[in-house]
């Protein structure tokens, strides 16, 4: 239905309605929808990377009012996120969109939700690399927000994706051993890892929140992941001490700013 509309207003356009012009935001609402579609169409993915495509060729055509921005590119991450297997696309897709705003295109300047939606995918590709790859998504976006880039903040939303992303990793390390195609030692390992950086992440929320960080504030689902993560890992202590934290972290409210 979104395409046949879209189809629709080109065709009136070329018609002569100039009122029917497409622009970036209609693609993008586009893109969207085929994301919020991706259960249902499993080709939803390749649509909506089709639709981007699309739009860089016309707006190298000349057509100006459809250039891509962040606001089209998070939407096509989006869809890579929402669709298992597709990790690898929407890390050269935040990668495409670093490139281009270091060449001085602003309005492909990748923001907060850039990051953290290209983190999310890595959480939902089910690979042993998915951990690490969210890691080093989130290590070149808080290196960004520390020289300076404020629109680029890890916030609560970024950091319980990094988490579900080791979590993803040690449930594929596990299926790897059920399917004798990895070693217990490795598959060991790889859950301990889990469970250390996921509870490391877990802290520093915590940390900074009590500090004043309202938007590092974590969620039950942040330490519920944090707490199975521990106890697959067979640190009974840490997940009992995750518990407690849950309850001070999730009943604490930060005073509030007074205003100047």
């Amino acid at each position: 239905r979104a395409a046949a509309l879209l189809h629709k207003m080109e065709d009136l356009y070329t018609a002569g309605d100039e009122e029917m012009e497409p622009d970036s935001q209609t693609f993008g609402a586009i893109i969207n929808a085929y994301a919020n579609d991706s259960q249902n169409d499993p080709k939803s993915t390749d649509k909506a990377a089709q639709i981007l495509q699309q739009m860089n060729s016309m707006y190298q055509l000349g057509y100006e009012g459809v250039k891509p921005t962040t606001f089209v590119y998070n939407a096509c991450l989006n869809a890579f996120a929402k669709s298992e297997g597709n990790a690898h696309q929407a890390t050269q897709l935040l990668e495409m969109m670093e490139q281009q705003y270091s060449r001085g295109d602003l309005s492909l300047k990748p923001d907060v939700i850039s990051y953290s939606t290209c983190i999310n995918a890595h959480a939902n590709s089910k690979t042993l690399e998915s951990g690490p790859m969210a890691e080093a998504v989130l290590k070149r976006m808080t290196q960004r927000y520390l020289i300076g880039d404020e629109g680029v903040k890890p916030n609560a939303v970024t950091y319980t994706a990094t988490i579900k992303a080791w979590m993803t990793s040690a449930a594929a390390a596990v299926a790897a051993l059920e399917e004798n195609e990895s070693s217990s030692t490795t598959s060991a390992a790889v859950v301990l890892q889990a469970a250390e950086r996921t509870e490391e992440i877990l802290t520093g929320m915590c940390l900074q929140y009590l500090a004043g960080d309202g938007d590092q504030k974590p969620t039950k689902v942040s330490f519920d992941l944090v707490h199975d993560a521990l106890v697959n890992a067979g640190n009974k202590e840490s997940a009992n001490r995750i518990a407690t934290l849950k309850k001070r972290i999730l009943d604490h409210k930060l005073p509030r700013r007074e205003s100047v």
